[in-house]
């Protein structure tokens, strides 16, 4: 019986830990493709996986179309950033993951992560 609930627990956690998703930093600066224009206060959305970001990157851009009648909001968790004054920012993100950059009222980039750090 003692046999059957170690082997039980490690095929359990074996399970676990193939399931877990490696998390990794990503920096960059946002730039401006307008010169002159601030891309402080830039909102970066970092999702699990790319299905996931297609979805919300579809949301996003209906909202923008919209013509900012109303906020995007994320229907799925995700973890967010804000860059800073100089566009600089920083955000733990699952290796396959995606990035949304949103600022308003300009429409939205999504980016692959696909294991960059940058």
């Amino acid at each position: 019986m003692k046999r059957f609930l170690i082997m039980i627990l490690s095929l359990l956690l074996s399970v676990f830990s193939a399931t877990a998703q490696e998390k990794i930093l990503v920096t960059g600066t946002v730039t401006p493709s307008i010169e002159g224009v601030s891309m402080s206060g830039t909102r970066i959305d970092a999702f699990n996986t790319v299905s996931i970001g297609i979805h919300e990157r579809d949301r996003a851009n209906a909202v923008y179309e919209a013509g900012g009648s109303e906020v995007y909001i994320p229907e799925y968790p995700c973890v967010d950033a804000l860059a800073s004054s100089d566009g600089y920012y920083e955000i733990q993100v699952p290796a396959n993951g995606y990035l949304i950059f949103e600022k308003f009222p300009y429409k939205p980039v999504c980016v692959k992560v696909n294991r960059r750090t940058e």
